[in-house]
């Protein structure tokens, strides 16, 4: 089974993504910068994960979330 990441190159495509502790304000810019729904995210130099739209809109439904604090 290919890699999300073989995927994409074989698309010509760039990995978009952001590091593990990234601000969510951040990471939101950087995805409608690029007219993106879903972001990589990279701890160490690999991918561990992604973070969404939806999750954004499970964060802000959180009591007390704070955009201007709250990280990947």
């Amino acid at each position: 089974m290919k890699t999300a990441e073989e995927i994409v190159q074989e698309k010509n495509k760039e990995l978009i993504s952001v590091s593990f502790n990234t601000p969510i304000k951040d990471a939101v810019i950087v995805m409608l910068n690029n007219k993106i729904g879903t972001i990589l995210v990279k701890k160490d130099n690999k991918y561990i994960g992604f973070w969404t739209e939806r999750d954004l809109l499970r964060n802000i439904s959180i009591k007390g979330f704070d955009l201007e604090t709250a990280v990947i």
